[in-house]
């Protein structure tokens, strides 16, 4: 019913189904994840759908999956699991080894967890298109990102009487409009409602910069 939602949605890009195993799960769960992944996805009733390539860290596993999808047209795979995985350097090995497997024509897709290194984890291993809530997770708790993906958080009492922009390197409306730091600060410090709605455009803007510029 997921699946024929999406296609009367005539939705753009669509996600098969998958079995939803755990990154860390035994040996057995993953490879009955990989098996009823397979079987689900042996026919397609269109091609723009995203494939999805399961097995947790097991590059057998993760060959199977593929080879399970062999010969069907679609627009790219989505890699599963990789919002469960804990640390930048797995996400990075993982991804690496499955996407050396999947045709570099072929869009390669995942999800991360809401972590700026996650998401740069997953941009170095090749990854086309990251689903990820980080600007909005960073803003939340009240962060700017800045360069090299350090954070301010301007409810700091250093920035009172800082007349800087939030961040002179970046050209988004809040940095380049007249929003000082000490405005910032003023704003977190009143618990304005207004200070994640700044924080969060600054945050979206200089994500897609940042990536634009990681990929060239």
């Amino acid at each position: 019913e997921a699946v024929q939602l999406q296609e009367q949605l005539d939705a753009n890009i669509g996600e098969r189904l998958y079995r939803d195993v755990d990154y860390y799960a035994p040996v057995d769960d993953l490879a009955a994840g990989v098996e009823l992944t397979g079987r689900w996805n042996s026919t397609l009733s269109k091609n723009n759908f995203l494939l999805p390539v399961t097995g947790g860290g097991l590059k057998g596993f993760h060959k199977q999956s593929v080879d399970s999808l062999a010969g069907q047209q679609s627009l790219g795979y989505i890699i599963t699991q990789t919002q469960q995985i804990d640390s930048p350097a797995e996400i990075k090995r993982n991804l690496s080894v499955v996407t050396s497997m999947l045709p570099s024509q072929k869009l390669r897709v995942t999800k991360t967890r809401a972590s700026f290194e996650h998401l740069v984890a997953a941009l170095s291993s090749g990854i086309d298109i990251i689903y990820s809530d980080v600007a909005v997770h960073e803003a939340v708790m009240g962060n700017a990102l800045v360069a090299s993906g350090k954070r301010l958080n301007f409810d700091h009492a250093h920035f009172a009487n800082d007349q800087e922009p939030l961040d002179s390197e970046c050209r988004c409306p809040i940095c380049t409009g007249h929003y000082s730091r000490a405005y910032l600060h003023y704003l977190a410090k009143t618990n304005s409602p207004q200070y994640i709605g700044l924080i969060l455009q600054h945050n979206l803007f200089w994500l897609n910069h940042f990536v634009a510029d990681f990929r060239s």
